[in-house]
């Protein structure tokens, strides 16, 4: 009994310190949102962070224009169902020296991020997906976890030169980033 009641506990713990959220990315604009996707610890400031890779075809990470991006764990980023699979990440400050630097989205070092970290925001640029143009630069997230990697971000921000308001609201579960 004492074994069941442990596993019990064990198995609640594991779940009430994994990512809890799926983040949900909706680009409602004609430009592509180009930038870095960041994770970062939810409680520990210089924690471990981890930044998204490109998404092919693209050089850098990319939502484009009218499209919808949606991510369930850091570990499932690369996925075959996933409409722009993230193939891997970039991670520093892992307490684990082995795992820093460049992973597979689905390597042992991305799925341990999981109980460390949470969605930290996206710093990026809208561009015009025709000329390369950058036409206006946001940085948006939840600044209590982005602050933990040292990053300034903000729930709400209206764009400077296009007047586009983009906001990172949580829905129950979901985080959603909405563009437009």
């Amino acid at each position: 009994m004492k074994k069941l009641t442990l596993f019990i506990f064990l198995f609640l713990g594991i779940f009430a310190f994994s990512q809890s959220h799926t983040l949900v990315i909706v680009n409602n604009t004609g430009l592509d949102a180009v930038g870095r996707l960041i994770t970062a610890s939810r409680t520990t400031p210089g924690g471990p962070a981890m930044f998204a890779f490109p998404n092919p075809p693209y050089g850098t990470f990319t939502v484009p224009s009218g499209q919808t991006a949606d991510y369930d764990h850091f570990d499932t980023t690369g996925g075959s169902s996933v409409s722009f699979p993230i193939p891997g990440w970039n991670i520093i400050n892992n307490p684990n020296p082995a795992y820093n630097g460049p992973q597979a989205y689905n390597s042992p070092a991305v799925s341990s991020m999981t109980t460390l970290n949470e969605w930290a925001g996206f710093l990026f640029n809208l561009v015009d997906p025709a000329t390369g143009d950058s036409i206006d630069s946001f940085a948006i997230g939840n600044p209590v976890i982005a602050a933990n990697a040292s990053f300034v971000v903000y729930t709400n921000q209206l764009g400077a030169n296009t007047g586009i308001p983009v906001e990172w609201a949580y829905v129950g579960s979901i985080v959603y980033l909405f563009i437009g």
